[in-house]
Order: structure tokens, then C-alpha cells, then sequence
């Protein structure tokens, strides 16, 4: 570039003129300039830019005036800033419209952010609030003594600081919110103030109260219903659902609630759903069908009563539904559409009992199942009375179902019995109406299944859930969730255990490198054996490791806890490592525990339930 013209290095007259305009304002005036920044093209082509410094000085030949340029390329220092600039706004975007109050204050208490949500909550606007001493805007007179140490536990706790109090709005009312305080220091670790997320708890505490007053009532009940429970609001979005429910959908409850049934509702129906919320909302509404989505993809064809839940003074609160599993009656009925031959040559080779029934009560088919069951052939029950193979002593039992599927009914129920052939064994019988054109009832499909295995599960399941609720459990939580994550590997017994897996159990991140023997000190002693063998058995067997426990924190805290994980082997096909994650439900399950139904929700139950409680 030595030896050449400034036009013969840019190309833009324009620029040129203003580059040699500068030059002699420096030459004339003497006085230094400073150029902020310039965009330039290189010498491969790209648009970069620079700042530079213009200083007049005269040369050793002669004293002719010239100019000193330095020049500096602050293209990547341009590209840093605006990056900043977009990530800062998109974060003061985002605390502005975030449904949590978002509050910064300084060292003197002084507020310095105040989000709409915060407004909303509090009733102060953020020109009432920036400036004022926010423990005097929302703290009431009678804690404001204990603010100096609430201020210095936040401090000296660098992870943030979470808890409930009453606060007070601009209109005087009392609110209880949920805090979480995190410090914030300058570049030096110097303390410069808190900032605070907040939410409006009031309602939740009072719906929580009112809950817990028949709590122990109604649990049993809405536990071990057969039949799935469900709780939405009035817009449908789900509350809490119980055991059966979750069963025949395959979901934790964690995963519904505060979903809409919406999105685990067929999408041809979502029209329907909402019209049948409309209707809730005045009375009760008649059993309907729909189809749930299974978490496995699959739908599950259900039948579902619903009406209103509230006090009665207004408009309903929430919605209740008693939803059962139609599958294996939607099954049947499709069967209704073929032939007896089809059905004999299909039903021979399943595993359950099938007959068919004529209106008189005397049996007209029966698979080779269900007579294998008695040790006759299928010929020999043809024209006897279904009622001389049930004992006397369950005529009682087995009449008012059979009268009600000759009345037109699919019902359902269990038959605990000697069989002859299996000997004493729970089935599961079935029967559905086979419905003529014109309305009346030809017969009944009889469908009988052994079940007794899993009825024998689903009471060690309702056993280990009884168990589970016995554990003590924290009283003290956090509201917002987190997870953990680790790793172990299974021939060292050394694990990997994420930061907020350190927290999860008490402890700084990165305070020790835990092993596997460190995870088990921290299990609960009465969970300790339970936990210990389910996971060898995970290691061993390669199976599915879903979990809950307790555990004891570093600081002595009682935590509930859910973990899962997964197996991974080499080639050699011998299992390495396993790794998960822990998720801390404690909150979750004092919510769970909470929920429970007034006398108003009982009687509507045994008011509306088909069968009766």
C-alpha cells in the first residue's frame, strides 16, 4: 500500500472525499481525530470495520505537514456487542411477560425492576414501584423487623433462597406468594442487590385447605376405585386423576397434571369435549364415550360420566368424571358383526372362555376355553341354563349382572370359584348384549378370563402404594421442580453425579466424587433394602428402572424422589454403565396428599357412579 493514493485503495468516491476532508481538518487545525468506527471492505471482500486515530506531525525533510493513522479492526468486538445487545433484550422480553413477578432491589431495598407480572400480583405499576423501598411497598409492618437477616441468609446463599410468605397489595389485601432469591454482585463479587421471582399462591393455599379437611375420608375411595377418577377445571385442564386411571393409560401423574384433556383426547373430538364442558357446567352429563391417547401411542376407548363439582353457591369449581376402560366391551361388540362359524373357527385358539347365550338364559356356543375349563366338549353345553353352572351360593353375586346384559347392558365383574378343571381361581366375566335391528336383545356374548394373577398384582401394587404413603415424607419443599442427573459405572462403583443431582441430595456441586456406596447413604433407612435390591435386579436383568424413595439430605431434610435409569452394555454384551436421572416430587406428593374430596364430591360419586358404591 506504500507509495499509493487513497483512490486507488477505495473504491467509493464518496468515502474518499470524507477520508481526505479528515486529513486536512487534522493537518490544519493540528488537532488529533478520533474516528469512532468505519465499515471497509478487505481485501478478500468482506464488509469488516474499524476505529481509528488521525495525529498531525511534521516530517524530518524539510517539516512538511503529514498524518500519523492508527487503525484498529473492531469487526469481532462490533459482532460481541450486538450479540449482547439482541441476548439482553431478548431477556428483558422474556422477564417482562413471563407469568412470575420478576423483582430486583438493591443493597438499601430500593426497587430497580418491577415485570407487568409483578404488577398484576401486587397492584403497584412499575412507576409507582421503581425508586420505593420494596419491604415497605409489600413486606406487612409486623415482619419487616427480620428483613436485615433475611437479607443475609439470601446472600450467603449463592444457588438462591426459597419460601413462602404473606405479602400485602396495593389495596391492602393479604397474598401468600412464593419467593425464590438469588444475590446478584458486580464484577468484583461485590453484593449489589436481590433479584426475586414471585407467585401468587393465595388461591392454591385456600383450594389446599378446603381439600385437606375430608382428605382422610376420601382417599381409600378414590384409590381404590376400579374405575378411573378424574379432576379437571372448568376448562379442562386435569387436576389430579387416581391410580386406575393412570393404569389404563399408562402416565405418571406428574405427567397430566396441569395438561388439558385436550391433548390426550382423540382430535376428532376436541369440538365435542368442549361442548360437553359447556353442558357440565349447568348439571350432571349421561355416560358418553371417548377415546383416551395410552402414553404408548395407543387409544383407549372409554366410557365417561361427568358432572359439576362446587359449592353450590355459583358456578362449578371444577369438573368430576368416572372414566372406565370400554376396550375389551368394544371388542366384543365388533365381534357382534360376524357369524358364529367366524367366531368359532377365531375364538378355539384364544385363551378366555366365549359363549353365546340366547335370551332364555341357555347357552347356544362355547368355545373349546371354556370348556376345557369343566372338562366337557363344546357340544355338551349346548341348551343347558348358564344358571346351573353357577353354585348357590353365588346365584346372589351372578343374577343382577346377567339381568341387567339381557336388559340391554354390557356389564362386567369378577367370580372368585372352584372351576373343576383350573380349581379355585378370580375370573374376570364379560357380557354384552348382542342387539337385534329392531332394538331388542337376541342374546348375550359371554366372555369369561382368568385373572386372578392379576388381580394378585394389582393388590401388591395397591399394598406397595399403601407402604409408600406410610413413609415419612418432608414437610418443607420447593415448589419449583428439578432434576438430576448421574452416571455409575458398574465395575469401578464410581457415579457422575450433574450439579443439581448434588443439590437434589444436599450437597455443594462438586463437593466429593461419589460412588455408588455414597448414593445408598443417603436413602431413607425404611427405603434403603427395597431401593438397594431394585436396582441389582435393574443391573442384572436389564429391566426398567422407574422409581420412588425417600431420602435424607447433608442437612438432615427428608426428600421424596423419583428415578430412572437405563442399562448399557459392550459388545461383549456385559452391562458397563447405567445412568438416569432423580427428580424431587416431594411437593408433588404433599400435593397428591392434599387432594382429597369433600363430602359433596362423595355423594356425587355414589350419586352418579353407574354400579352403584
Amino acid at each position: 500500500m506504500i507509495g499509493r493514493a487513497i483512490d486507488e485503495i477505495f473504491d467509493n468516491p464518496d468515502l474518499v472525499a470524507r477520508y481526505c476532508s479528515d486529513d486536512l481538518e487534522v493537518i490544519n487545525t493540528g488537532v488529533a481525530k478520533h474516528i469512532a468506527e468505519e465499515p471497509f471492505i478487505d481485501a478478500q471482500g468482506r464488509e469488516r470495520w474499524h476505529q481509528a486515530i488521525k495525529i498531525p506531525y511534521r516530517t524530518m525533510n524539510g517539516g512538511k505537514s503529514a498524518i500519523l493513522c492508527v487503525s484498529q479492526d473492531i469487526t469481532e468486538q462490533k459482532k460481541a456487542i450486538e450479540s449482547l445487545r439482541q441476548s439482553e433484550q431478548r431477556l428483558s422480553h422474556h422477564i417482562s411477560h413471563t407469568p412470575l413477578a420478576a423483582i430486583v432491589w438493591d443493597m438499601g431495598y430500593s426497587v430497580k425492576e418491577w415485570n407487568s407480572a409483578a404488577e398484576n400480583i401486587f397492584g403497584y405499576s412499575a412507576e409507582q414501584a421503581i425508586g420505593r423501598n420494596v419491604m415497605k411497598l409489600i413486606v406487612p409492618e409486623k415482619d419487616r423487623e427480620n428483613l436485615n437477616d433475611f437479607l443475609k441468609h439470601v446472600l450467603e446463599h449463592e444457588e438462591g433462597v426459597y419460601n413462602t410468605s404473606e405479602n400485602v397489595t396495593e389495596s391492602g389485601r393479604t397474598v401468600s406468594v412464593e419467593w425464590y432469591n438469588t444475590p446478584l454482585r458486580d464484577a468484583e463479587g461485590k453484593a449489589i442487590g436481590v433479584a426475586a421471582l414471585a407467585l401468587d399462591v393465595t388461591e392454591h393455599e385456600r383450594v389446599a385447605r378446603s381439600l385437606a379437611k375430608s382428605e382422610n375420608k376420601y382417599r381409600s375411595l378414590f384409590e381404590t376405585s376400579l374405575d378411573g377418577i378424574l379432576f379437571t377445571d372448568t376448562e379442562g385442564v386435569i387436576q389430579e386423576a387416581n391410580p386406575a386411571l393412570l393404569d389404563m393409560l399408562g402416565y405418571e401423574i406428574a405427567e397430566l397434571r396441569g395438561r388439558s384433556v385436550d391433548d390426550i383426547s382423540h382430535p376428532d373430538l376436541l369440538e365435542k369435549n368442549r361442548k360437553i364442558r359447556d353442558r357440565i357446567l349447568v348439571g350432571p352429563h349421561g355416560a358418553y364415550e371417548k377415546e383416551y391417547l395410552h402414553k404408548d401411542g395407543s387409544w383407549v376407548p372409554v366410557s365417561l360420566h361427568a358432572w359439576p363439582v362446587g359449592e353450590g353457591d355459583g358456578r362449578p369449581e371444577r369438573f368430576m368424571g368416572i372414566v372406565r376402560n370400554i376396550s375389551e366391551s368394544k371388542a366384543a361388540e365388533s365381534a357382534l358383526e360376524e357369524s358364529q362359524q367366524l367366531l368359532r373357527l377365531l375364538s378355539d385358539d384364544l385363551p378366555v372362555g366365549i359363549s353365546y347365550i340366547d335370551q332364555t338364559g341357555r347357552f347356544r356356543f362355547v368355545n373349546k376355553e371354556l370348556a376345557s375349563w369343566y372338562g366337557w366338549s363344546p357340544e355338551d353345553f349346548i341348551g343347558m341354563p348358564v344358571s346351573d353352572l353357577i353354585e348357590e351360593e353365588f346365584q346372589d353375586l351372578w343374577q343382577p349382572y346377567f339381568r341387567r346384559a339381557l336388559a340391554g347392558e354390557a356389564v362386567k365383574f369378577d367370580l372368585e370359584r372352584g372351576w373343576p378343571i383350573l380349581g379355585r381361581r378370580m375370573v374376570e366375566i364379560t357380557y354384552v348384549p348382542d342387539i337385534a335391528a329392531d332394538g331388542s336383545v337376541s342374546g348375550l356374548f359371554g366372555l369369561a378370563q382368568d385373572v386372578t394373577e392379576r388381580r394378585t398384582a394389582e393388590e401388591a401394587l395397591r399394598n406397595s402404594e399403601a407402604r409408600r404413603r406410610r413413609c415419612g415424607r418432608a414437610q418443607q419443599g420447593q415448589r419449583i421442580a428439578q432434576i438430576g442427573s448421574w452416571e455409575h459405572d458398574i465395575e469401578s462403583r464410581k457415579e457422575k453425579w450433574s450439579d443439581q443431582n448434588y443439590r437434589i441430595y444436599g450437597h455443594k456441586p462438586g463437593a466429593f466424587e461419589p460412588t455408588y456406596d455414597d448414593w445408598l447413604q443417603h436413602i431413607h433407612p425404611d427405603d434403603h433394602d427395597r431401593v438397594k435390591l431394585e436396582y441389582e435386579i435393574f443391573v442384572e436383568a436389564d429391566g426398567v428402572y422407574d422409581t420412588e424413595f425417600s431420602i435424607v439430605r447433608a442437612d438432615g431434610a427428608i426428600r421424596v424422589v423419583n428415578a430412572n435409569g437405563k442399562l448399557f452394555r459392550d459388545a461383549a454384551n456385559k452391562p458397563v454403565r447405567a445412568a438416569g436421572t432423580v427428580r424431587d416430587i416431594t411437593e408433588q406428593i404433599q400435593a397428591e396428599e392434599a387432594l382429597r374430596k369433600s363430602e359433596q364430591h362423595l355423594r356425587g360419586i355414589m350419586e352418579n357412579v353407574a354400579d352403584g358404591v
